[in-house]
């Protein structure tokens, strides 16, 4: 599962791309995937992803200073001030769990403040999670789901579709109401026309209702 989903993330990846990376098995099978790129950039809190990726000559790795963890995971304050000095294509990043209200879990408070660093920092999100992250309790919240760009899993788990049919369902209703109140405001509009007993300011109180009129129907048209 994480090596289809590594080469999946791969794949949108192009050449000469700049990248955050962060902890996790999974990132490292990323970057396992990442040696068929040219010119890639990479910013790691991982030392076993630095140590892969220094080894191929076009790469140029950056590797974060802190505290260095038994799995190879950089952490703490200079980790975080040390990936706030950048601004990336791509974070790649892998996570803990994921709750069913869609927020991002890890165990470690210091790690996921360098995560929310990479994130902030980074113009598209990747987040690669297995099914099993979906659920899966921990006790450190990064952030909603929604600061994510694309997730790659294996499946996509029955834990995530209340959040995505709520979010749908949210849109839906906002296209519906903004396409209805234009359609009021043209309405209210043309009855003053038809009264015909309007001065220059109720004149140009009516075209402005119609301009606003148009402009809402057309940000609640499908």
């Amino acid at each position: 599962e994480k090596q289809r989903i590594a080469e999946a993330i791969a794949a949108q990846i192009p050449d000469h791309a700049s990248l955050f990376i962060n902890i996790g098995t999974t990132t490292e099978a990323i970057a396992r995937a990442l040696l068929n790129q040219s010119g890639l950039k990479i910013i790691t809190n991982n030392l076993h992803v630095a140590a892969l990726l220094s080894a191929k000559a076009d790469f140029e790795v950056l590797l974060a200073g802190g505290t260095v963890r038994s799995d190879g995971g950089v952490v703490g304050q200079a980790a975080v001030d040390f990936i706030r000095q950048f601004k990336v294509d791509y974070a790649l990043v892998g996570i803990s769990g994921i709750d069913e209200d869609g927020s991002l879990l890890d165990f470690d408070n210091q790690e996921v403040r360098v995560s929310q660093a990479i994130i902030d920092n980074a113009r598209q999100v990747f987040l690669a999670a297995d099914s099993s992250k979906f659920g899966r309790n921990a006790v450190v919240r990064l952030g909603p789901i929604s600061l994510v760009d694309k997730v790659f899993s294996d499946h996509a788990p029955s834990a995530i579709r209340p959040f995505e049919t709520y979010k749908a369902s949210r849109e839906q209703v906002h296209r519906m109401l903004a396409g209805s109140l234009g359609v009021l405001l043209l309405l209210l509009a043309v009855l003053a026309a038809r009264k015909r007993r309007y001065g220059i300011a109720q004149a140009a109180l009516a075209s402005l209702l119609v301009a606003a009129a148009i402009l809402l129907y057309m940000r609640g048209a499908p």
